[in-house]
């Protein structure tokens, strides 16, 4: 009887609150019969789980992370550097003109980062090799990749990576470029970087647009097809809701989702907002609420389980994500809560930046506005604010959005038919 073909699935941090994406595709993975085996590069870090992280059946192994200056300090991280530099010193000695190949590549990026995780390198070679892997796939076109990159010359064992956004649109042109040569194929999640990925990087490598799925058991109906919200406006008698969701990054929009708040209040449109997240702008967007004396119109929320975000969803009106490409040039791809929005019902106010285009069509699910104008984007909600049957309209189409774009089986199905039918190149 013929093997089943395992594929490791390289991350950087597992498990991670905001991936739900990534934690979604593992379970509908393991669903369809996939055998996988988890490699996280980082041990977690984070407070909070998704409770669904507990239904993950997949192997997970943490990769011993590089020695840093202060951990001399630490006996118990003396072990895990001994652990490192031994099985470099066999692979070298087993596989020495692969493994100084790899080097040679690793310390011609100029990348600092993967310099210093060099010596996890042949540690994952050693558990690919152990746990009979056939194919190697990461997360993220950044250090993940460039790992899978380095492991594969030392392997030659093929690889692949889904990409994203930010990890494609602030690295390297070159580095990208070589990643994508050397690998069997690559994901994305939206047709907008499927085009940029393959205008950097002509050599026939195939790049997919493949976007993610819903999960169904939260945004289902039971049958893992979305499912309309209550109409809230009928339920209450409270002012309208705008909400948005998302980490308070900059190139979220979210200081001019509230400047369009308070033109909103100029105009005397009555309204509440709600900011569901957490980042490193969260203070700067509490002093511009303060300075534009919104405190008691726009409130922001941390971040909390999908199944408490549901019911944020189905008591709001509108939705609103005003995306940006800041100045290094980060920007999102198709955020998700975009599309958790669309499958509720809730009409979407968002921007022409990167792949939001290809599901947010003005008139039909929602409406789209520039960018960094408040102005717009306030004349925007306004309009959905003041219009119930606008809202539903636009809400019912999102829904079937949604559910022919956005299905969680048959978009990992696709992924799967790319996983398990790549050749399982030079084994070691």
């Amino acid at each position: 009887m013929k093997r089943q073909k395992t594929i490791a699935y390289l991350l950087k941090m597992f498990p991670r609150f905001a991936e739900t994406f990534i934690l979604n595709e593992i379970l509908e993975l393991e669903q369809q019969g996939a055998s996988l085996h988890i490699l996280s590069l980082k041990y977690p870090n984070e407070t909070f789980r998704q409770e669904r992280v507990k239904q993950v059946r997949s192997p997970v192994t943490y990769i011993p992370e590089p020695f840093k200056p202060e951990d001399f300090r630490m006996p118990a991280r003396w072990g895990q550097l001994m652990t490192l530099l031994w099985v470099n010193a066999v692979w070298c000695l087993r596989n020495p003109v692969k493994y100084w190949n790899a080097f040679r590549a690793c310390w011609n990026t100029g990348d600092r980062r993967a310099r210093r995780r060099w010596l996890m390198v042949a540690y994952i070679a050693r558990c690919l090799k152990k746990h009979r892997i056939d194919h190697l796939h990461a997360h993220f076109a950044n250090d993940p990749a460039t790992v899978a990159h380095l492991v594969h010359l030392m392997t030659g064992i093929p690889y692949s990576f889904t990409a994203h956004a930010k990890d494609i649109y602030l690295s390297p042109v070159a580095g990208l470029r070589e990643k994508i040569h050397r690998a069997a194929f690559v994901v994305t999640c939206t047709r907008s970087n499927r085009d940029y990925l393959q205008g950097i990087s002509p050599n026939g490598t195939p790049v997919y647009a493949v976007y993610h799925g819903l999960d169904g058991e939260i945004f289902g109906n039971g049958n893992g097809k979305p499912s309309p919200r209550p109409n809230a406006e009928h339920t209450r008698s409270a002012p309208p809701v705008i909400l948005s969701v998302g980490r308070l990054v900059e190139k979220k929009g979210f200081d001019c989702l509230i400047r369009a708040c308070r033109l909103l209040r100029e105009w005397g449109v009555p309204f509440r907002c709600q900011i569901i997240g957490e980042g490193p702008v969260e203070e700067k967007l509490r002093r511009l609420i303060a300075d534009l004396e919104l405190q008691e119109t726009v409130r922001l929320f941390p971040f909390m389980p999908q199944k408490a975000l549901l019911a944020r969803y189905t008591g709001a009106d509108v939705f609103a994500l005003p995306c940006q490409i800041t100045e290094n040039g980060d920007r999102d791809g198709i955020p998700n809560v975009l599309v958790e929005a669309l499958a509720v019902g809730l009409p979407v106010v968002a921007t022409r930046v990167a792949g939001i285009a290809e599901i947010v069509k003005p008139g039909h699910n929602g409406l789209l506005v520039p960018p960094r104008q408040p102005a717009k984007l306030a004349t925007a909600l306004k309009k959905l604010l003041e219009d119930p049957l606008t809202r539903r309209r636009l809400g019912a189409e999102g829904i079937k959005t949604a559910q022919e774009h956005f299905n969680l089986t048959g978009n990992v199905a696709r992924l799967r038919q790319l996983l398990f039918e790549t050749g399982t190149g030079e084994r070691v």
